[in-house]
């Protein structure tokens, strides 16, 4: 056992591993409960919500003076709401939109490359 975490790959395969483990379960999340974090830094609003499948990160100007806001929510969204949460985009909003499975397969599919990967014997026959 102590040989099969000799070298790096199959360390960064297994934290890799553990990465694709934790967003697969915000994936599922996702499905039923509507994550979001905001807080403001520096006179700009930040928004982070899962819904869907989906992780959304937001960024506005804040005109006035804001206090900077830390909130944390987690609830169920209505069923009406569900398929609207990421179309309004406002000007001066910066908006980028991931799918959880974009994540989530490559970081699988990189762990399973890592931790099965069986490196080449040397040949030291130089001729």
């Amino acid at each position: 056992m102590c040989t099969f975490f000799h070298g790096w790959r199959r360390k960064v395969g297994c934290v890799t591993l553990m990465l694709a483990c934790g967003l697969m379960a915000m994936w599922m999340r996702s499905d039923f409960l509507l994550d979001r974090i905001m807080f403001v830094i520096a006179g700009r609003q930040h928004d982070v919500q899962s819904l869907d499948g989906k992780i959304s990160w937001n960024q506005d100007r804040i005109d006035a003076f804001h206090e900077p806001i830390f909130k944390l929510q987690s609830r169920h969204p209505p069923k009406s709401k569900r398929t609207g949460s990421f179309d309004s985009l406002t000007p001066g909003e910066h908006r980028v939109i991931l799918s959880y499975w974009s994540l989530t397969i490559p970081l699988g599919l990189l762990s399973t490359y890592l931790i099965l990967w069986k490196p080449r014997k040397r040949n030291d026959n130089r001729d």
